[in-house]
């Protein structure tokens, strides 16, 4: 069966289910950020006066996390939404720009001043099973961040009941190794680690990668129940849109290392304003016969970041592209309903 045709078994998650916090208060605000890496050397240097050119990542990125929500940053691969999320954990540098967590800027320290701040913030990794080690039992490996974070001393025994419980997932599984879990235990080994310290913010990498529509579910309903048990705050990175939409009450779609739209989940779905969400909500397969998916093919490969095109960086993959669109950039506008796009004709006003 289809992801599509599974997943509205799943009860959605509304803003007003989330964890009773003001609306206006941001746990991450992200500001104008940029992430460069170094690109090639040797001769392709010398026009860069012998230096190595860098390669903008992350461009001009601006982001609201609220507490107590979940946002989906939506895109196709290599759109840098990885990045974004590792970059806001610390473990990648930003180039130039802010990340606040709670009002604190995060760019400009170091690791050692960055590291108490982690028990406030949890990562689960794309790959269920490779993202854990294999010489580490899940017992082992759902009490390493207690261990890492904690002082000696605590019940492991207890703890790590705990977790499994909240999770879960059964205490036989305790002495077993990665290789011996399923994809959907192995997901349960890494939101019980993300959980061990009780942290404020979850960014959760393709949560659902790699597992059979049954266990996408599943996976899905612990990670809402967790949320409303624990007050958490998810920021779930994704190209898999009715995962997306089943979650997320807001959205945030990310094309070339730029956010270029971003507002409420079901008003994108419902109109997006930038055709380059309206080509991806278009191309969600549905499972109602009498209800045909009505394509809107995005002609054209991904442009690489090292060679960006010149005005919007869409136009070339555009069917609406008009002169401007080729010479000049967009700006960050805000439509009616309170969205923001990156677009000189936007779809909605």
């Amino acid at each position: 069966p289809s992801t599509a045709a599974a997943l509205p078994r799943l009860e959605r998650v509304s803003a007003d289910t989330k964890a009773n916090v003001s609306p206006a208060e941001s746990l991450i605000r992200v500001r104008d950020l940029r992430v460069s890496f170094p690109g090639r050397g040797g001769l392709a240097s010398f026009p860069h006066g012998g230096k190595r050119a860098k390669i903008d990542v992350l461009v001009d990125v601006n982001l609201d996390l609220r507490a107590g929500e979940t946002l989906g940053l939506v895109g196709e691969s290599g759109s840098g939404k990885s990045t974004l999320g590792r970059c806001i954990l610390g473990l990648f540098p930003a180039s130039s720009g802010s990340i606040t967590f709670r009002g604190r800027e995060l760019t400009k320290l170091s690791e050692r001043e960055f590291r108490p701040l982690r028990e406030n913030m949890a990562m689960m990794f794309q790959d269920p099973i490779g993202s854990l080690s294999p010489r580490q039992n899940v017992r082992s490996l759902i009490l390493e961040p207690l261990d890492v974070h904690r002082p000696k001393g605590f019940d492991r025994d207890a703890a790590a009941l705990r977790l499994a419980n909240a999770v879960s997932l059964p205490r036989e599984m305790l002495p077993r190794y990665p290789y011996q879990l399923s994809g959907g235990q192995a997901r349960r080994v890494g939101v019980a680690r993300a959980i061990a310290l009780a942290p404020d913010l979850i960014i959760a990498d393709e949560p659902t990668a790699g597992l059979d529509v049954s266990v996408q579910g599943d996976v899905l309903n612990l990670m809402r129940d967790l949320q409303m048990a624990q007050k958490l705050t998810y920021l779930i990175i994704s190209h898999n849109l009715p995962v997306v939409r089943h979650i997320s009450s807001r959205l945030a779609i990310m094309y070339l290392g730029r956010i270029v739209e971003q507002g409420d989940c079901e008003a994108i779905f419902r109109r997006p304003a930038h055709p380059y969400t309206e080509a991806l909500v278009n191309g969600i397969p549905r499972p109602d016969p009498e209800h045909r998916r009505k394509l809107t093919s995005i002609e054209g490969e991904v442009p690489s970041v090292a060679f960006r095109p010149r005005g919007c960086e869409f136009h070339a993959r555009c069917r609406y592209a008009k002169e401007c669109c080729r010479e000049e950039p967009p700006h960050e506008t805000i439509v009616s309903d309170g969205r923001t796009v990156r677009c000189h004709f936007p779809l909605a006003d």
